[in-house]
């Protein structure tokens, strides 16, 4: 965030770095398209989460086959944030 917002104070051009996409939208496009898809996957996860009657039985086969994801909300927080953080200082890294 602090580097994109340093992109952005400086009024440097987002194509530089690939993130814009100027036949198609105008200058806060890129921002938009990833706003809009955050909302899709947290509306998907969201959906998800309701949809499945027996979640806790299939919660608890998956955590003690696979001992690293998420227990609670607060787990979940954190993955999260670290799979989002991770792919956009990636991107950042290889870009900049």
């Amino acid at each position: 965030a602090a580097a994109a917002g340093a992109w952005w104070w400086n009024d440097r051009p987002w194509s530089m770095i690939g993130l814009e996409w100027p036949w198609l939208w105008p200058k806060g496009g890129p921002l938009l398209v990833m706003v809009l898809f955050a909302a899709l996957y947290v509306w998907d996860t969201l959906r998800d989460l309701n949809a499945h009657p027996d979640r806790a039985s299939a919660a608890e086969e998956l955590q003690s086959s696979i001992g690293f994801l998420p227990v609670n909300g607060r787990e979940y927080f954190h993955f999260i944030f670290l799979a989002l953080t991770a792919g956009i200082c990636e991107e950042f890294i290889f870009r900049g």
